[in-house]
């Protein structure tokens, strides 16, 4: 049996974002070339932070223009960064407040400081052409629907990055145009975070 990823079915989403998350794995030119191969288009980034030429941090931003969907991909931990390993992955004894990420997130919600850090490594990333930051750019592009997925690390960040887009975009109350989809990731925070 063949799934049709690019088919509006009740199986798209979830095997759509399986899929994006294994994309955000590949070499940056290759990217938006595999995106498009799912008929969705990059409009931000990819970016990503290097260090010993290896990538610790990657994000990119794709979209599927009917029905004006916007999708923010993290990419998982590559397996020969050590910065990804030490900083985001393992470094998980101590916690910091969401709310220095997130304004209106509840005092007692804290994520790890790997997740902490994590998340501020992808917000540090810029769009390689227009030098904005993922959340500068969802502003002005004022997406009537928003996704965010990722796997392994990238999974674990799904759910801080959807709870912050939430925060700045739309006050961080209940939303029904946002959803997101997390693979293989590690619990961010504690339970006030939950």
């Amino acid at each position: 049996m063949h799934l049709d990823v690019t088919a509006d079915s009740y199986g798209y989403y979830p095997r759509t974002m399986v899929r994006l998350s294994d994309i955000a794995n590949y070499s940056l030119d290759k990217i938006p070339v595999a995106v498009a191969a799912l008929g969705l288009r990059v409009v931000w980034g990819p970016a990503e932070l290097t260090k010993d030429d290896e990538p610790y941090s990657r994000m990119f931003v794709c979209m599927r223009a009917q029905p004006n969907e916007y999708t923010v991909v993290i990419r998982g931990t590559d397996p020969l960064s050590w910065e990804a390993w030490w900083d985001e992955d393992f470094a998980i004894a101590k916690t910091e407040p969401f709310n220095q990420l997130a304004p209106h997130a509840p005092a007692n919600a804290l994520v790890s400081q790997g997740t902490f850090n994590g998340i501020n490594d992808l917000l540090s990333l810029e769009d390689p052409s227009t030098k904005q930051g993922v959340v500068q750019f969802l502003q002005g592009a004022k997406p009537k629907y928003l996704y965010v997925t990722g796997h392994s690390l990238g999974g674990t960040l799904t759910p801080p990055m959807f709870a912050l887009l939430n925060d700045h975009l739309y006050g961080g109350g209940w939303v029904s145009n946002m959803a997101l989809w997390s693979f293989a990731g590690l619990t961010p925070g504690d339970a006030g975070f939950n």
